[in-house]
């Protein structure tokens, strides 16, 4: 399938479309964000990039988490953008696009974010990690293929060193 979207929540700057995500407000039914992070402690602890964390960092981390909630169809991020956000499925599904090099950037319609190359359905599933390490702009575009709510993490809030070891196994 293919990710060509005539409405695009994105931002046309060169950062990340927070605007995408739909704020919802808290109410009796809604679980509070310290309560999905209590809920969810044992397997955040188990994602990858934060396994490796001392304890206090972890804990740290957890207290700077955004929680965000996606609409189906939202762009979460654009590929080419600078990325400053690493993202953790809490509930939904999302796409990840990427376009070619055979597209025509002056026939190809600005909404389509490419050919779909994969999909994450599971919760604890994460994005956005190569950004914080690497520097690079976002290799791919990822949109919510149903209602999605996501940690967000800030790259500012992440340790240092865990940022530089990561990056170090990436580049060995």
């Amino acid at each position: 399938s293919l990710c060509d979207w005539s409405s695009d929540v994105c931002s046309s700057d060169l950062t990340e479309p927070v605007a995408a995500a739909i704020e919802t407000p808290v109410d009796k039914e809604a679980d509070t964000l310290e309560q999905i992070i209590e809920r969810e402690k044992s397997a955040l602890r188990r994602v990858k990039y934060l396994s490796d964390l001392l304890d206090s960092d972890f804990e740290y981390l957890l207290s700077k988490a955004n929680l965000l909630n996606f609409e189906a169809g939202s762009i979460v991020m654009r590929e080419g953008n600078i990325g400053r956000t690493f993202y953790i499925i809490i509930d939904g599904e999302v796409e990840i696009c990427q376009r070619t090099s055979f597209e025509d950037p002056l026939t190809t319609p600005s909404s389509y974010l490419g050919t779909v190359v994969n999909q994450f359905t599971n919760k604890g599933d994460f994005f956005g990690e190569r950004s914080l390490i690497t520097g690079e702009p976002r290799a791919a575009s990822i949109r919510a293929s149903s209602n999605t709510k996501c940690l967000a993490f800030d790259q500012g809030d992440f340790p240092r060193t865990s940022i530089d070891r990561k990056s170090t196994r990436l580049n060995s």
